[in-house]
């Protein structure tokens, strides 16, 4: 009887290492495995072999109950655990907290694997319903699809399409050869100038760099990517393309379905457990050869990667803010460099971090400077505001109005863009001053006039309209201060009531389907003026836009965030870059205080490089990223007093080199958030110190209590 073989398992649940289990068997490293984990039986992964193979003194070890399933489509590739084990270390998460991101306990409830694919029988005499009618609809690409990809892609229940299989709809091929097929004709033609870059693209595959796609809004970026794209997938590897946000992929997808048949999913957080299951194990088998996805679809277990895309590398979407936090553009650079394979960052406004490694030599750069369809940018100018003449009873500019008339005339689409959600940010009592504040977090309430809501932005929290103070109990004292999205709509329906309007923004449009149905009535021309939050800056194209005013075009100026300046400046661009994408000239109008402002300057004159080089000088000299490295340490508690007492203490344990410095402790900017109060450190350090290392064994000097939080932040964008 052979003897039993001591195997480390790591589970995907909040706990820092693996747990020693015996197996009768050689399992290898990656085997998915089911264990026992107190009361539960959890799946897990096999993470490495004990060495001394020697029971430990006392310790009931258990045996390994099963292997989750046969071959191959069961053991996670080693580049996915090398990935597990670093995102752990740098942003100090957790290990088995990272490896839930990948694996997911439902994916292994059914062991059932179906090796056939399907096809439409040429003779099938039922009557069809409209979800198979959805079902065969997917067949007009490809004669044959294997049933997991069917589901992933058409979102229809295995239930129908196991009825289809009984009724003889659908009937089964034993055999399945997944060769990538591209249709050529579906591609478009590059330019001079798109073949230039597409070559520097196709070289840097060969040489796996990492290569910054940097090309104006309307350039046809996507396209010049898709051409390398097209590189790996002729050599049978797969890709993946990272998008911002999920509302861009199913256009994206939909366009890609012709050119790439049934090699492409989609990975969001809109799938059903079946679908996720299905896309999980087609990428780990590479019956999927090309995901487009959100951050999340780093952790998907692709077998032969061959090429990482990030489009909109800029976008702080790419930031996770809650459980495992970490930064998906980095990541997907770092999964690159472990995997030997490029890396392409595609956008029309480099964050300043890329646009610095650029400088350093550590990324190749591209540029596209002309528009596809042979347009002109848009002419870009301010209104003064210190000097404009505005609508009687109105916030509004006489030049902005009289310019959506004039465009409307035309037949053409108007943008106003402002980056605040609601009525009014603020609402005070106009006899005490009171303000109108959430009773969760240290901030305002954002008054929701359409909705008759008040509304936290950031807990949540939400409140009937009150007529009466809380404070002083004054009747009809309550004024709305500021100006949101809402109240900008309200004024164009007073001002111009023909105009058909609508308000882009995720209050309204918080599903994707609403996001689509909303596109297509402004693709077919149906909105005259579309009134946008951040939201509309994300990439969508509106091929009738020619006009677009930007209202508070100073927002975020003067705000003490390092990153405050190189927001602005990406949305300010990316909002411009909405207009005149197709044939028409176009203008763009920013409204401002500080018209003289170098970044307002920048901008009007497309001056990129002095953006960039006055942000770089500026953080040169604050010593800031991308010169140092950060971290940010929030610790919460319900209990204040608690709170105080760890932090003090935390602080004076603090055993950091000379060369590290600590500011805080000080309460966060948001000092109470979701009921809890809130204190933070920020930890800045040369580049070349291993400060997670230090950071690590600091924290682990005090003994954490249950009712305090430590969150930890490496890199962080966010400063509240």
């Amino acid at each position: 009887m052979n003897k039993p073989k001591f195997l480390s398992v790591l589970l995907p649940i909040n706990i820092d290492r693996p747990f020693t289990y015996t197996s009768d068997d050689n399992l290898g490293v990656g085997t998915i495995v089911k264990v026992s984990f107190g009361k539960r039986e959890l799946y897990g992964v096999v993470w490495g072999a004990n060495k001394n193979e020697k029971k430990p003194d006392n310790i009931k070890i258990k045996p390994i109950i099963e292997v989750a399933g046969k071959g191959e489509a069961y053991i996670l590739p080693t580049n996915m655990l090398n990935f597990i084990k670093w995102i752990s270390d740098y942003y100090l998460m957790p290990l088995g907290l990272v490896l839930k991101a990948s694996l997911k306990q439902q994916f292994f409830k059914k062991n059932s694997r179906e090796s056939y694919v399907l096809r439409i029988n040429p003779i099938y005499q039922s009557k069809i319903t409209e979800k198979q009618k959805v079902v065969l609809e997917e067949f007009k690409q490809n004669n044959t699809i294997d049933k997991r990809s069917l589901i992933a892609k058409t979102a229809i229940s295995n239930s129908i399409i196991t009825r289809m299989i009984k009724n003889e709809i659908l009937i089964k091929e034993e055999t399945h050869e997944n060769i990538t097929k591209i249709n050529l004709d579906t591609k478009i033609e590059l330019n001079s100038e798109q073949l230039k870059a597409s070559r520097v693209l196709i070289n840097s595959i060969k040489k796996k760099e990492v290569v910054l796609l940097d090309g104006i809004t309307g350039s046809g970026k996507t396209e010049v990517y898709l051409s390398a794209v097209d590189e790996i997938l002729y050599q049978g590897d797969q890709v993946l393309i990272l998008l911002p946000e999920i509302t861009l992929t199913h256009d994206f997808v939909h366009s890609l379905k012709k050119r790439y048949k049934n090699q492409i999913a989609e990975w969001n957080s809109s799938l059903t457990e079946t679908q996720r299951r299905s896309i999980w194990f087609g990428v780990l088998n590479k019956e999927i050869k090309l995901i487009i996805g959100a951050r999340s679809s780093l952790f998907l277990p692709f077998k032969k990667l061959g090429l990482l895309i990030v489009d909109e590398e800029h976008d702080q979407s790419y930031k996770q803010e809650e459980g495992i936090i970490y930064n998906a553009r980095d990541m997907a650079i770092l999964k690159s460099k472990q995997l030997k394979i490029a890396c392409i960052l595609s956008t029309a406004t480099p964050s300043v971090e890329s646009y610095y490694n650029v400088r350093q030599n550590k990324f190749k750069r591209t540029s596209l400077e002309n528009r596809f369809h042979g347009t002109q940018l848009p002419t870009i100018k301010f209104i003064d505001m210190r000097k404009a003449n505005k609508v009687k009873e109105s916030f509004l500019p006489v030049e902005l109005v009289e310019d959506i008339k004039a465009n409307y005339a035309r037949g053409e689409q108007s943008l106003l863009f402002l980056n605040r959600r609601g009525y009014s940010p603020l609402s005070i009592c106009g006899k005490c001053g009171i303000r109108v504040d959430c009773p969760n977090c240290d901030t305002w309430l954002v008054l929701h006039k359409n909705n008759s809501q008040y509304i936290c932005h950031r807990c949540g929290h939400t409140e009937e309209i009150i007529k009466v103070c809380k404070s002083c109990h004054s009747q009809d004292t309550i004024i709305p201060s500021g100006r949101g999205i809402e109240r900008v709509d309200e004024e164009i329906a007073r001002i111009l009531p023909e105009v058909k309007r609508m308000i882009f923004s995720s209050d309204y449009l918080n599903k994707p389907t609403d996001i689509l149905n909303a596109l297509e009535k402004i693709k077919n021309n149906e909105i005259d003026l579309i009134i946008g939050t951040q939201l509309v800056s994300k990439g969508y194209n509106f091929p009738y836009l020619t006009y677009v005013g930007v209202l508070d075009g100073d927002f975020g100026l003067e705000l003490s965030d390092i990153r405050s300046a190189e927001r602005t400046y990406q949305i300010l661009n990316q909002v411009a870059g909405r207009a005149g994408r197709m044939k028409q000239e176009s203008i763009v109008k920013i409204i401002t205080h500080m018209p003289d402002h170098p970044l307002i300057q920048s901008i009007t004159n497309n001056q990129k490089e002095d953006f960039y080089n006055t942000e770089l000088a500026i953080r040169k000299i604050a010593g800031m990223p991308p010169f140092s490295r950060l971290v940010s340490i929030i610790i919460s508690s319900s209990d204040k007093a608690l709170l105080l007492d760890y932090v003090r203490r935390l602080d004076e344990l603090k055993n950091i080199p000379k060369n590290i410095d600590v500011f805080g402790p000080i309460e966060a900017p948001i000092s109470k958030l979701r009921k809890k109060h809130r204190m933070r450190f920020l930890i800045r350090s040369p580049k070349n110190s291993h400060i997670q290392f230090y950071v690590d064994r600091w924290l682990k000097t005090l003994k954490i209590n249950p009712k305090i939080r430590v969150v930890v932040d490496v890199d962080p964008y966010n400063f509240l």
